[in-house]
């Protein structure tokens, strides 16, 4: 609306007080599913509004919304993995994960009480106290998409557990293993 004091059945006056109005322009912001999400205003330019000030403008508007999608993505990202640390927290099963080149990424505090912290050993190292990899590792298997489960005791406790070994894709779009330990001793 470059003459905002032209007669125009849409507009309805600002309140009083309101800093006068000469030029107008709104424009609706759109989501990327093409949902209007807000509607921004800008005024009084010294010259008329033209294509190129909408053109400008919703570049611009588009820039802030992906920003502002993007911070509620991360929110809900941050959200859903804190509700998972917190169950995997609290379970008594123990929990790890680990990559391609047999790190540990991750132990619940089952697992750290039971077997200490990992301070930087292979997972061979951490369970077996092997100095190299276990002669039945699956990781190939799991890394390749399968998940398995088998039973096995740990030499270091003496406990049997029934291990479910499956592939856990990341954010990165790496892969790497989760394994939940069940502790069946008392099964067997």
């Amino acid at each position: 609306v470059n003459d905002f004091h032209a007669p125009n059945s849409l507009l309805k006056g600002y309140p009083e007080g309101h800093t006068k109005l000469f030029r107008w322009m709104p424009l609706p912001v759109f989501d990327s599913s093409d949902k209007i999400v807000a509607v921004v205003g800008v005024a009084n330019k010294e010259t008329n509004y033209d294509r190129d000030d909408i053109r400008q403008l919703t570049i611009l508007m588009t820039s802030v919304w992906n920003f502002v999608e993007n911070e509620m993505m991360e929110e809900t990202i941050r959200f859903e993995r804190d509700k998972l640390n917190s169950i995997l927290n609290t379970m008594e099963e123990k929990v790890c994960i680990m990559n391609r080149d047999y790190s540990l990424e991750y132990i619940n505090p089952a697992m750290q009480s039971h077997y200490g912290n990992i301070e930087g050993r292979k997972c061979y190292q951490y369970f077996h106290g092997l100095k190299d990899v276990c002669s039945w590792c699956n990781n190939e298997a799991v890394f390749s998409g399968k998940t398995l489960r088998r039973e096995t005791e740990l030499a270091k406790t003496g406990v049997i557990y029934e291990i479910t070994d499956t592939p856990l894709k990341n954010v990165d779009g790496t892969i790497s293993k989760l394994a939940l330990f069940h502790n069946i001793t008392e099964r067997t």
